[in-house]
């Protein structure tokens, strides 16, 4: 678990729970499909937000995004982020693709605004 700096201490909100694709292999030039699915305790509520990677006015609540946690090569996630309502399990599929052979963490962090969790996904690329 990992707390957002600036967070207000909500001491009844519990961080995201956080689950997923488990090791995979791909080899090049074939892109690789993780999954992670989030489930949180709809604390703190979702407020109305703008920003470019919602839509204008949507509500944010509890968001799943995609990293390179580790690996040799960059990594191209699509899409890279999901954003959901309070209350229910999102879930986060992406493509993600390499460009060069090597063992890879593909990191998934779920947050509600203000505590965070991962998930890790080993993919081995040949």
């Amino acid at each position: 678990m990992m707390e957002n700096a600036g967070a207000t201490n909500d001491p009844e909100n519990e961080p995201p729970v956080i689950t997923g694709s488990g090791q995979q292999a791909v080899t090049l030039p074939n892109s690789v499909t993780v999954t992670a699915t989030a489930q949180d305790d709809g604390r703190p509520r979702p407020r109305r937000q703008r920003n470019a990677d919602l839509t204008e006015g949507s509500a944010q609540g509890l968001s799943v995004r995609w990293i390179q946690y580790r690996g040799p090569g960059p990594v191209t996630f699509s899409p890279a982020a999901r954003v959901g309502g309070d209350g229910k399990p999102l879930i986060s599929t992406t493509q993600a693709s390499f460009k060069v052979p090597g063992i890879y963490v593909l990191r998934a962090i779920a947050s509600d605004g203000l505590l965070d969790a991962v998930h890790d996904v080993t993919v081995i690329v040949k």
